[in-house]
């Protein structure tokens, strides 16, 4: 008998669902939660536990290292004992972080929320994608990733709505909710998630840390001698900069720099603080609506021609770094919310071309590596562009932090600008990408190696 066979733990019980019922339903209560917890989240740290720019940008880099740390190795649990395991586990431990950060307003608590909230975040990161996948067959499962978005979208708004309301009680009070909410979700999800069509992936012999191993080896075999692919990943490293900095220092920025923001919202009268609560809610709402119609336009105009594709993103990075900075000085609250809409419309808009143009020039043998490892290169930035653009903050003032992040744009401008020029020098020549050699046993994913090179249809993006 095969080992992963006869050491799987027996299925916990259910009394099953519609699994496309069921997943939309996830999606939407997720989506939901999270950002009830998470709008007036900065609020809270702000005002109720006190932290400034260094100790704003610390709690995400812990986040962000506990995510890092954790991907792959949490994804032994959906492949040993199934994906449903992994989502309700991933659920109630996301629920313990927002009910610790609550409970405790001072740094050590959030930090332990934050870890524990990255910690269960990748429990059901891809492991929910991979059970309706497996519950109903992909072809389907593609058309209910779009149900779920969509669903999750609707859930976003109203969950801005209830952070609002929550927030203006007590600024705790979403993370309170939510957190029981996530248990609530998961005793739901145990009786209505079915698991029959989930096989395990592990082969006797099987290494996860050689698999790891070998899976980053073969990503660097993909980008050695191909400057395009190394540019990509120093662009993630220094996208990942920027974005921490504006992501941890811009509520912040706006309660620092107009202390009038209650009486702007209209909520004076109210207990301390609501005004702020009313008007980032406001501000998010408004953020929302614009990246569901940045993501209706990128969808009608298409991602086919990476010659666009490309000067689309050239554009973008140069509008980011007037705009970031224009946040950061605006002297007005009228044109900072006009600056953080600019702001959050243009990041919306690149992430789903960044990935549609990194697709459309990879060889599908190395494209799953290398597109993980951009991923993570724009993980590490994140990571250093915490405390360093805190400590700035904290040194100087938290303008100088967002125009500090907005700086760390100009080398993303240039090597978009250098990759879009290599790709008008080649016209419509081929590209080329070598294929990848086989990955040894163990790995996730296949990357690009040192062998014979593959030749790609005319009008893809060359990263050679």
């Amino acid at each position: 008998m095969e080992w992963w066979r006869r050491d799987r733990r027996p299925p916990l019980p259910s009394v099953g669902g519609d699994p496309a019922s069921v997943y939309v339903a996830y999606r939407f209560g997720m989506a939901f939660l999270l950002t009830t917890a998470h709008t007036v989240a900065a609020l809270y740290r702000i005002q109720q536990a006190g932290l400034g720019p260094l100790e704003l940008a610390l709690v995400g880099t812990v986040l962000e290292i506990t995510v890092t740390l954790c991907e792959v190795p949490t994804g032994v649990v959906a492949d040993l004992y199934g994906r449903r395991a992994s989502v309700l586990l991933g659920l109630a431990t996301i629920g313990a972080g927002l009910l610790v950060e609550g409970a405790v307003p001072a740094l050590p608590a959030i930090m332990l929320g934050q870890v524990l909230w990255g910690l269960g975040y990748t429990f059901t990161s891809g492991a929910d994608a991979a059970w309706i996948a497996d519950e109903v067959g992909e072809e389907r499962a593609r058309y209910l990733y779009v149900r779920g978005a969509q669903a999750a979208q609707a859930a976003t708004l109203l969950g801005i709505g209830a952070s609002v309301a929550l927030g203006s009680l007590r600024l705790n009070l979403p993370l309170r909710v939510a957190g029981a909410g996530m248990w609530v979700l998961a005793l739901v999800l145990a009786l209505m998630m079915s698991e029959r069509g989930y096989r395990p992936r592990w082969r006797p012999g099987d290494s996860l840390w050689q698999g790891v191993g070998g899976t980053w080896r073969h990503g660097w075999r993909a980008v050695q001698g191909r400057p395009g692919l190394r540019l990509l990943l120093a662009i993630g490293i220094f996208y990942g900069l920027a974005s921490e900095g504006f992501d941890r220092l811009w509520q912040l920025h706006l309660l620092t720099r107009f202390p009038q923001l209650g009486e702007a919202a209209g909520g004076a009268a109210g207990p301390a603080g609501t005004g702020a609560v009313v008007w980032i809610g406001l501000l998010t709402a408004g953020a929302m609506l614009l990246s569901m119609a940045a993501a209706e336009v990128v969808r009608r105009r298409g991602v086919g021609d990476p010659a666009r594709v490309g000067r689309m993103l050239l554009a973008i990075s140069m509008l980011l770094v007037p705009s970031v900075a224009g946040f950061g000085l605006a002297g007005s609250l009228a044109a900072a919310t006009g600056f953080y809409w600019l702001t959050a419309l243009l990041r919306e808009t690149y992430d789903p071309l960044q990935v549609a143009w990194v697709n459309q020039g990879l060889d599908p043998r190395a494209r799953a590596t290398v597109l993980s490892m951009v991923e993570q290169f724009h993980s590490f930035g994140e990571i250093i562009g915490g405390p360093v653009l805190g400590g700035i903050a904290a040194a100087i003032a938290v303008e100088a932090g967002l125009v500090a992040s907005a700086a760390f744009l100009l080398p993303v401008v240039g090597m978009y600008a250098v990759l879009v020029r290599r790709m008008a020098g080649a016209g419509s020549r081929p590209g080329a990408v070598a294929a990848p050699a086989a990955p040894p046993a163990g790995t996730t994913a296949a990357a690009g190696g040192a062998g014979e090179k593959a030749t790609v249809p005319p009008g893809t993006a060359d990263w050679s």
